[in-house]
């Protein structure tokens, strides 16, 4: 079992890179659509 460890954690990184990195996508589209309608002022 211990063998199989190294490939689930690194199986589970990538997977944590991927939410990062679309949340990141998300949050540039909600900041874009914000200055577009200009009722929020984004820094």
């Amino acid at each position: 079992m211990t063998d199989m460890a190294p490939n689930i954690d690194l199986s589970i990184l990538a997977r944590d890179q991927q939410l990062i990195e679309q949340s990141a996508d998300i949050r540039g589209a909600l900041n874009d659509l914000l200055k577009q309608t200009d009722l929020i002022d984004v820094p």
